[in-house]
């Protein structure tokens, strides 16, 4: 005998521990209580007659404890929900893969979801199954680690704590189940080839669904303080949808338009954002008989857009100076090093051949900055520094090319002397050409001159500089990632969520790995940097979750398929726990008879 609600100790536990139960609490006898009479002669009569009856009320004792037993073992027995043996011929091997891509949440018009109809199958064929047959579950999104065959309880719990995955994208899991029966259970619209030999259980059913599938932040051209939001909506539906389409911000802004969209139609809309403050910005649509949650939705970040502030601190640079006075967004102040005081205000700070003698009251970019007190590192000359490498992914470099950079002259400056673990933008460790850092706020050190190098002549620097000022006023756009796995660039990050829930993370080989589990916009944040992600399911393919690779016209329904080629007898053997219930409840009745008709104690 197998058990599927609990191992075999803990269910023969549970019946020795019932049993014990009903026979201490029918050996306890309450204490006899002391009663003064008037006379023995009645009571001497009554001892008489319980002598001649006192087999019959022993019988009587034994008859309710028998019952009573049988009562809380049928109960206790059916709570392990037992099987006598195997229902099917011979013992046989199963696998199930369960496709669990973002499609199979979508809601079909009886209320429930592809993935539902799926895992009720799924139970069904384990149900259907013997008692010592071995059983294999598995998915498309990678939730379930192992291949190994196991008893039936414990697939079955894999098939309940398995949910849809929101990984773009999802495959077959190569197995190797041998002689084993293979059942692929999904709508058709995340796999590829099966397996042959493997039996194709299709959920499969129109779905209306209309879905973003694109989403994206950029600056006006014409005034880079400006930034619009473009959001393109996607209807798979059969038929004409109308489509609210609405941008919301971190200060309750708010933009709405109104879409008709044809059946397959794409349609993009441009929202001005000029009148949203800085932070979250947040894309939904909302139509009539959408059946797919998770791509109505979308996020991003907007960064500061409005004029900054920046006083440029140098003994003379026309060529740096006439740069940042062409980006329209920037006010220049600019002043030679007898003219800075402590107590300037600037959103951005660059000082050219200085420092001053504290630290300034802002994010601050340096060009060669000699040595002072409060700026640790600077050390003494290198001649000819090669560039080495850079890191292409930083938000410094982004659009930079830096392939025919040369410097003359350099500035050797000690990392280990630089607090907060200083990023190495261009150069080496032991020959860093520019560094950048978040202690005690953003900084950026170039250790040259631009007279002592190429790189005010390249065409990436104004994209250096722009990408500089951005990025020391923390207006840097977010990453766009895929929910799924994560990886972050940066080593030991904290992540969060946009209503700061922490996020479970871990680091592999110097990168924060996460799970994306939604859509939604994550912070990675280390004591150096911090970045934005935005993870958005933006994949056209799944929002048109009616592209099946199963046939349109297909009459077999799910459970046809699984009465051809399961055919089991469903006999009482399977739903044993029933029958056990149903027992208990008739020996409550005899037990409520006899007792009535003095044949029970």
């Amino acid at each position: 005998m197998s058990f599927l609600a609990m191992s075999p100790t803990v269910a023969l536990a549970l019946l020795a521990a019932v049993a014990l139960a009903i026979l201490i609490l029918y050996w306890l006898k309450p204490p006899p209580q002391l009663v003064v009479i008037p006379s023995m002669l009645i009571w001497n009569r009554l001892v008489e007659e319980r002598r001649r009856s006192s087999f019959l009320d022993r019988l009587r004792w034994w008859i309710s404890l028998l019952i009573a037993l049988l009562v809380g073992l049928s109960i206790a027995l059916a709570l392990s929900r037992p099987e006598l043996g195997a229902t099917g011929d011979g013992h046989r091997k199963i696998a199930i893969i369960l496709d669990n891509s973002p499609s199979m949440s979508a809601r079909s018009q009886d209320g429930r979801t592809r993935w539902d109809h799926a895992t009720d199958l799924a139970r069904r064929i384990l149900r259907e199954g013997g008692a010592t047959d071995e059983y294999l579950v598995v998915d498309t999104g990678g939730q379930v680690v192992g291949s190994s065959f196991s008893d039936r309880r414990t697939a079955l719990g894999r098939v309940n704590e398995l949910e849809v995955s929101l990984v773009r994208r999802t495959q077959l899991p190569p197995l190797e189940v041998g002689d084993a029966e293979l059942f692929i259970i999904s709508d058709g619209v995340g796999i590829d080839d099966a397996p042959p030999g493997a039996v194709l259980v299709s959920v499969f059913n129109p779905v209306d669904n209309i879905g973003i599938t694109a989403f994206d932040l950029r600056a006006v051209p014409a005034d880079p303080s400006i930034y619009e939001a473009y959001v393109e909506v996607t209807n798979s539906a059969a038929m004409a949808k109308q489509v609210a389409v609405q941008i919301s911000g971190a200060g309750g802004q708010r933009a709405r338009a109104d879409l008709q969209l044809e059946a397959g139609e794409s349609r993009g809309t441009i929202f001005d954002l000029s009148s949203f403050a800085r932070g979250p910005i947040r894309a939904a649509i909302t139509s009539d008989g959408d059946g797919l949650e998770a791509d109505n939705v979308a996020f991003s970040w907007l960064p500061v857009r409005s004029e900054t502030r920046v006083i440029l601190v140098s003994p003379g640079n026309l060529f740096l100076e006439t740069i940042l006075r062409l980006d329209p967004r920037i006010e220049v102040i600019s002043m030679g090093p007898a003219d800075h005081r402590p107590d300037l205000v600037a959103d951005v700070f660059v000082f050219d051949r200085f420092a001053p003698p504290m630290t300034p009251a802002g994010p601050a970019v340096f060009f060669d900055a000699p040595a002072v007190d409060w700026l640790p590192g600077t050390g003494g000359e290198i001649i000819a520094p090669a560039p080495g490498q850079w890191d292409p992914a930083h938000p410094l470099l982004r659009s930079v090319a830096l392939e025919d950079l040369r410097v003359d002259r350099g500035t050797q400056v000690d990392l280990d002397q630089i607090p907060g673990n200083p990023t190495v933008v261009i150069g080496t460790r032991t020959a860093p050409l520019v560094i950048a850092g978040e202690l005690p706020g953003k900084w950026v050190r170039v250790n040259f001159a631009l007279d002592d190098s190429n790189f005010a002549l390249q065409a990436g620097f104004p994209i250096f500089l722009s990408n500089a000022l951005s990025w020391a006023m923390d207006e840097e756009l977010p990453s766009t990632i895929s929910p799924g796995r994560v990886e972050v660039p940066l080593a030991g990050a904290r992540i969060t969520r946009l209503d700061g829930t922490e996020v479970e993370s871990r680091e592999v080989l110097g990168n924060t790995v996460f799970q994306a589990d939604q859509p939604g916009l994550y912070t990675a944040a280390t004591p150096t940097r911090r970045l934005h992600l935005a993870a958005n399911l933006l994949d056209p393919r799944y929002t048109d979750v009616n592209r099946t690779v199963f046939p349109p016209e297909d009459p077999r329904s799910a459970a046809g398929v699984l009465d051809a080629v399961m055919p089991v007898d469903e006999g009482w053997e399977s739903e044993l726990w029933l029958y056990l219930l149903f027992a208990a409840a008739m020996l409550v009745i005899l037990e409520w008879w006899a007792y009535h008709r003095r044949l029970t104690v």
